[in-house]
């Protein structure tokens, strides 16, 4: 994603908006809509914050400590939104 936002010319304040707060809140609710839909572990949650944290710390800073937390706490609230098909 990121370099597609530079191909479009997107500044640094756009490119933070759109991946951290925009795409990657969607991402971690289908992940969580995905898990529950195919019944795979609840543990498979955590993966994509984690990967986001260590990213992030690599690239950006100390912030994306509570984005992940953010992401993460909203894949669980979708997990147990929608209950087990019978």
């Amino acid at each position: 994603m990121p370099i597609l936002f530079n191909l479009f010319h997107l500044g640094r304040t756009n490119r933070i908006v759109w991946l951290f707060f925009v795409i990657n809140i969607f991402f971690s609710g289908f992940i969580g809509w995905f898990s529950r839909k195919y019944e795979l572990s609840f543990y498979n949650l955590v993966i994509f914050p984690v990967i986001f944290v260590v990213s992030v710390f690599i690239k950006y800073g100390r912030y994306g400590y509570f984005l992940a937390g953010i992401y993460l706490v909203l894949s669980i609230l979708i997990y147990f939104l929608f209950e087990k098909e019978k």
